[in-house]
């Protein structure tokens, strides 16, 4: 599978270059055609649907308090050009979000890959109003890897569940409509050391009763930054809401025990692999590269996008966990684009 999946990313990779051309041309034409009155309504009164729902106003009062600069930042996403989902289609066939260590598969690419990578960055730390606006045209591929496209099982049973439940491995969601949204730590306060961020906060994006999707806020330097988890969380088990909201506080809970887990294995391996200076005790070295491991590897690491040993690691083995007992949930990470 992991082969399969593998071979045609490169075979898509390939084959994109030559149709970059021929699609940039198409949308230079297609950008000529001026909207009719209808679909120009139509489009108005969509986007203020959007922006209207309550959930969607919490979200922007998080943002920005100011009025006028919340209705800037509408209006500047809901008139991104419509070439913006060419550009990120075209990114992720060369920065495919579910493969975080394609750099290094392809170093012919490397300048095109890093450029790809920067696209899609932007779009999940700073377009996050236009990101969820446009969500329901995305679609999302079962991922059940983290780092370096590697799991530590791999379960073809699991494999057929997807297939079954999906009915294929990829997925559409029926709409954009934030049904309700729930706010949670993403940290575990039992990790000090690992703290560098303030404010550190999760909310889950409640979409088609039982989906959701992270948006990771913090404080830095006064200012709420954020990132859009590129990840599609299905609940397959929820019936409603209410049964969501539970799974989500349970999946949570694992993902900020797991960050501790992860940085303890980490900690410990490179302690291992670290030759200890004659003139320290055993205790002194420890807590003297604990010191150190933890400038490199924090919350700050943990949501930088696309990071190694951060979130995708986390969240997959958080996900091995939670699905141990009983197949629960099934993440679906964005691929690709489309607009029908």
């Amino acid at each position: 599978m992991k082969k399969w999946l593998l071979t045609n990313v490169l075979s898509l990779t390939l084959l994109s270059t030559p149709l970059v051309t021929i699609a940039c041309q198409k949308e230079k034409k297609d950008e000529e055609k001026p909207l009719s009155n209808n679909s120009y309504l139509k489009k108005v009164k969509s986007d203020k649907q959007f922006q209207n729902n309550k959930n969607i106003q919490n979200l922007l009062n998080l943002f920005e308090k100011d009025k006028n600069k919340q209705d800037q930042l509408v209006n500047n996403q809901n008139n991104f050009p419509d070439a913006m989902f060419k550009e990120l289609s075209y990114a992720m066939e060369f920065f495919p979000p579910f493969l975080i260590q394609n750099s290094d598969l392809w170093n012919d690419f490397q300048r095109i890959i890093q450029k790809s990578k920067g696209v899609v960055v932007e779009t999940l730390t700073k377009n996050w109003y236009w990101y969820l606006k446009n969500i329901e045209k995305f679609v999302f591929t079962y991922n059940p890897y983290g780092d370096n496209y590697g799991g530590e099982l791999f379960d073809e049973n699991r494999f057929w569940n997807v297939k079954k439940i999906l009915n294929g491995f990829s997925l559409k969601l029926n709409s954009n409509v934030i049904q309700d949204i729930v706010k949670l730590p993403w940290y575990n306060e039992k990790l000090n050391e690992y703290k560098t961020l303030d404010e550190r906060e999760v909310y889950y994006l409640i979409i088609d009763t039982n989906k959701a999707v992270g948006l990771y806020t913090w404080k830095q330097n006064g200012e709420t930054k954020f990132y859009i988890a590129p990840d599609v969380l299905y609940f397959n088990q929820a019936k409603n809401i209410n049964e969501t909201k539970q799974e989500i506080a349970n999946l949570n809970e694992l993902i900020t025990n797991q960050i501790i887990k992860s940085s303890e294995k980490w900690l410990n391996y490179e302690i291992l692999l670290e030759d200890q200076p004659y003139n320290m005790s055993e205790e002194e070295f420890k807590e003297s590269y604990k010191k150190k491991f933890y400038a490199k590897r924090n919350d700050a690491s943990f949501i930088k996008p696309f990071n190694n040993h951060a979130y995708a690691e986390i969240i997959n083995q958080a996900l091995e966990t939670y699905n141990q007992e009983d197949f629960k949930a099934i993440r679906l990470t964005w691929r690709t684009i489309d607009e029908k």
